[in-house]
């Protein structure tokens, strides 16, 4: 009986141990010192780090913590590392520091970061990513070439209201698989990468308002959107650019897309070839003249579907291949702007070109895809 109770106070603890040992909370007083802080004999499975860190300390916890699968790095400051004569500057998550074997499924990323760098957390790790935080990264600049390319499993990608993000790389979030794509606001960025977001075959929503900067979309940075979700008959969603300032989108761009509906801004001036071909675009908006246009852009049902445009511009649009173009409806169309709104607004006349500042004649302008009267 004692025996017993012995085996049972014993089990007690080393359960007790387990536990506290799962979920651990770190400070690093200085960087590079995480490995004397915690060991893989730990066994922790979710940890969180604040305090002083830089690459070395990342790559610590990839290729030695390998039982960990949460992380939050939310609170920490990670600092220029240098490794073989190559600079890993300050405030970014370095590249390729998450390349490896780790079991990592889900992290907060630090509020402090300007970067994510190129193949930082790429799948060629046994285990890909399942969600990623990026709400407190309200400095985050760019997201480097394939940082998270081929994470399958990341259903959400949100980057909502990152104000200052700028630049999405090539091959950023390919084959990623996402649900949901989730860029509104995200109002500085000029730049999507090529194959940004391909292959995201299980997409069923996309939000891509409030791109005011947003200048060019790369070579089939949306190719195969919603590929299975979409397998059936495709998904009543529109493409909705219209407040952009697209000049250009690139070879491809949406090529085989499984979606209903395109809106396009009055500065768009080039669509390359087969940007949206073999998709199921059946509704088009444009907003500005007609542009440059390569070989094979649209499918025959854009082209034979319903076609919105400028009502000085319906002939052209015929003309250019769009046999069912009509008229936006300026009823519809046409709202009266406040002083506030003035001041706050990108303007474009009707012809496409920005206006520098709020407009100094009264009139209509373009406003976020619409048109406006300011008295």
């Amino acid at each position: 009986m004692k025996k017993l109770l012995l085996f049972s106070a014993l089990l007690s603890a080393s359960i007790s141990v387990n536990a506290d040992s799962v979920d651990k909370e770190i400070t690093v007083e200085k960087a590079g010192t995480l490995f004397s802080l915690v060991s893989k004999s730990d066994n922790v499975t979710s940890l969180k780090l604040n305090g002083t860190i830089n690459r070395a300390d990342l790559v610590y916890v990839d290729t030695a913590l390998t039982t960990v699968k949460d992380l939050n790095i939310k609170d920490v400051t990670i600092e220029e590392y240098t490794e073989l004569g190559v600079i890993y500057p300050a405030n970014e998550i370095p590249a390729q520091c998450f390349e490896n074997d780790s079991n990592l499924v889900s992290i907060v990323l630090p509020s402090s970061i300007t970067k994510i760098g190129d193949y930082a957390f790429a799948k060629t790790r046994t285990t890909p990513l399942e969600n990623v935080d990026f709400s407190n990264c309200k400095d985050l600049v760019e997201i480097g070439s394939h940082a998270f390319d081929f994470n399958s499993s990341l259903s959400n990608v949100d980057l909502s209201n990152l104000k200052k993000l700028k630049k999405i790389g090539d091959y950023a979030f390919c084959q990623s698989n996402s649900s949901n794509i989730n860029l509104e606001g995200c109002s500085a960025l000029e730049e999507l990468g090529e194959r940004a977001f391909a292959q995201s075959y299980e997409l069923t929503s996309l939000n891509l308002s409030g791109l005011t900067s947003l200048k060019s979309i790369g070579n089939r940075a949306f190719l195969n959107m919603c590929k299975n979700s979409g397998k059936e008959a495709p998904l009543d969603i529109t493409i909705d650019l219209s407040d952009s300032s697209l000049d250009s989108i690139a070879v491809s761009a949406f090529q085989s897309t499984k979606v209903t509906g395109i809106k396009l801004p009055a500065t768009l001036r080039v669509i390359d070839d087969k940007a949206f071909y073999l998709s199921k675009i059946s509704e088009t908006t444009f907003y500005g003249a007609v542009p440059s246009m390569g070989s094979s852009v649209f499918a025959s049902a854009a082209l034979e579907g319903t076609c919105y445009v400028m009502a000085n511009y319906v002939n052209d649009y015929v003309e250019a291949g769009f046999v069912n173009a009509k008229a936006i409806e300026d009823v519809n169309a046409i709202n009266k702007v406040t002083d506030n709104e003035k001041e706050a607004s990108v303007y474009y006349d009707l012809t496409g070109r920005k206006i520098e500042g709020s407009p100094k004649a009264c009139g209509i302008y373009i406003v976020g895809g619409k048109k406006v009267l300011v008295k």
